[in-house]
């Protein structure tokens, strides 16, 4: 039956749930398995649509296992890890309530989500996204998981709520960003001045944005004080600026299938924020407005916001497929009025490499003209960017079928000397 949902308890209300803010002891941790398990929200009785109760909610739990679970229900949520997210069955909301999404990790740590069937089936409510991760992510792997019937549709009855992402991340914090004040003889030792920002702990990034050897990055293996920190790899002594950011290190989306058709302005994968060392790869990307945004976002904090970038190195773009998107994929160093401009640093270095962009002829029918022409399986770059060395692209084997587009379109930003044949200059 319904159920009055107490909405004033740290990340909401749920059905299975670690202990809460109002729980004697809240901060017990445990590691947490829930498996074969058929878990439902209540329906709704009153006249108003209402936010779905959580199904898990284990956020104090030190990690877990959601194994061969059947679900029909509100959000998932999850902080740390290990978690493994595997083979489970999504079936949406009940009639008369949203989620959000169907899993949120807060800075997750070698999670798997892996092998999970997001299909809601009628009678149901309205599921916005699939996957969120949040603040940071380190060594997670999303693999192998079908995703079709969330995110927004063009035949929609429900207000908009502007979260158009089915798999979003979301880290755009830095800690400093300028010249280092000393690197010690071993270059494991970096001396900064006093950061903009908050100090960086353990397993943040210090990148390189400035010079030649922009775009190398490693981790702080210790942080020293607040302005010295111990780093896992040497860092080059002639380096010019650095960046050091909280954000996502080895991340993997490999071999998922996200199908986005009759939403015209859904985004597949939004990975936005700090980014290193992240792969997308062999992943079916079907339908929606752009299948694939990668970028180095305005940073926000510190400061003020888009006082710089977060950046973006170190990534592959391998073996995807994308069928049928009203933009195809688009690689850039965002810019706007609000975001501070730059020249002299790099923000984005990446690999694209052995894609397939395809279009149907009934797809090409539906599209205006213009959008037919302004089509590439790739846009590279922001034409407003005052320097076009701020994002490096190596690029090869990438393809188009279907339409008579190039692989890639540039805007803006450096390609590799060996794809220079391959792409499609704009004007500048």
């Amino acid at each position: 039956g319904p159920v009055r949902w107490d909405r004033d308890v740290s990340y909401g209300p749920c059905i299975i749930g670690t202990t809460d803010d109002k729980d004697q002891n809240h901060n017990d941790q445990k590691y947490v398995v829930c498996k074969d398990l058929d878990v439902d929200s209540p329906a709704v009785v009153g006249p108003n649509p209402e936010e779905a109760a959580r199904l898990f909610r284990l956020t104090t739990a030190r990690g877990g296992e959601i194994v061969g679970c059947t679900c029909k229900g509100g959000l998932s949520e999850f902080i740390g890890g290990p978690w493994r997210i595997e083979n489970n069955e999504y079936r949406g909301t009940p009639s008369h309530t949203f989620s959000f999404g169907v899993l949120s990790m807060h800075r997750p740590h070698d999670a798997i989500v892996k092998g999970n069937t997001i299909a809601p089936v009628e009678p149901c409510g309205k599921t916005w996204r699939f996957l969120i991760l949040t603040d940071s992510g380190a060594n997670d792997l999303i693999a192998g998981n079908k995703v079709s019937g969330v995110g927004p549709r063009d035949d929609d009855s429900w207000p908009n709520m502007n979260a158009p992402e089915i798999i979003l991340t979301e880290a755009y914090r830095l800690h400093f960003e300028g010249k280092p004040r000393a690197i010690s003889t071993d270059s494991r030792i970096v001396t900064i001045p006093d950061p903009q920002g908050d100090p960086a702990r353990s397993g943040d990034v210090v990148a390189a944005v400035e010079g030649k050897h922009a775009g190398f990055w490693t981790t702080i293996a210790q942080a020293l004080d607040t302005h010295r920190y111990l780093l896992t790899d040497p860092l080059p002594r002639d380096v010019e600026a650095i960046s050091i950011a909280t954000g996502f290190v080895r991340e993997t989306f490999e071999a998922n299938e996200i199908d986005a058709r009759g939403g015209g302005v859904a985004a597949n994968m939004v990975l936005v924020g700090n980014h290193f060392g992240t792969r997308v790869l062999k992943n079916r990307l079907l339908g929606g407005g752009e299948a694939l945004l990668l970028t180095a976002a305005p940073t926000e904090t510190p400061v003020a916001w888009g006082w710089s970038h977060a950046p973006f190195f170190d990534g592959v773009i391998e073996g995807n497929t994308l069928i049928d998107p009203a933009r195809g994929g688009s690689i850039r160093v965002e810019h706007g009025a609000t975001i501070k401009p730059a020249r002299g640093r790099v923000y984005l270095t990446m690999t694209v490499r052995d894609n397939l962009a395809t279009w149907t002829p009934d797809r090409l029918s539906r599209l205006k003209a213009d959008a037919v022409r302004s089509l590439a399986a790739f846009t590279i770059g922001d034409r407003r960017a005052l320097d076009r060395n701020e994002l490096i692209v190596h690029e090869s084997g990438n393809r188009v079928e279907g339409a008579k587009v190039s692989p890639l379109r540039v805007e803006s930003g450096r390609v590799d000397k060996d794809a220079a044949a391959k792409v499609e200059r704009s004007g500048r």
